[in-house]
């Protein structure tokens, strides 16, 4: 579940279906814009109860839900499933102006969702301080590429430099 699936939601639904598991994506906003869909179905909804109403009805184990914004993943907990929150884009580590709804929700996510899993040892014990996240509760899993772009053709870098004629000039302006 997600507003859009992201890269990291895709690559961790390609690792499952290859692995057998039976992957669907739910989301709010637009389709996952993977080529070859890591996905058996998927499902767009344009509101939160109807949503949470699909989850409820569904024969779904567990439910795996990204953050930014962490609306879904607290919707979610109000389901009969257990929700895995995957916390990859911490908002409050992001933003300075972040609204304090924002920094309730996010402390919600990381401390009342089923599982938590985060992209880096470094991430995990941030959101442990801060939140008083259960370690036993939380999984990292790092943003890495899957085997399949092992198999794309590796090409050697070449040096490009820019010539100017001699009387060039260019003025850099900033805004």
């Amino acid at each position: 579940m997600q507003q859009k699936p992201c890269s990291r939601t895709n690559k961790i639904a390609a690792v499952m279906k290859n692995k057998g598991v039976k992957t669907y994506s739910a989301y709010m906003s637009f389709p996952s814009d993977t080529g070859e869909s890591s996905y058996i179905e998927e499902y767009t909804f344009w509101g939160y109860s109807e949503l949470l109403d699909f989850v409820n009805n569904s024969e779904f184990d567990i439910i795996h839900c990204s953050n930014t914004p962490d609306v879904l993943v607290n919707l979610l907990m109000h389901s009969n499933k257990k929700v895995i929150h995957d916390c990859h884009d911490v908002r409050t580590l992001e933003k300075r102006d972040v609204h304090h709804l924002e920094k309730f929700l996010e402390y919600l996510a990381n401390r009342q969702a089923g599982g938590c899993l985060y992209p880096t040892e470094q991430l995990r014990d941030i959101i442990i301080h801060r939140y008083g996240t259960d370690i036993e509760k939380t999984l990292v899993v790092g943003n890495y590429p899957l085997n399949s772009f092992s198999r794309i053709k590796k090409y050697q870098k070449h040096k490009a430099s820019l010539i100017f004629p001699q009387n060039f000039r260019f003025t850099i302006y900033s805004i």
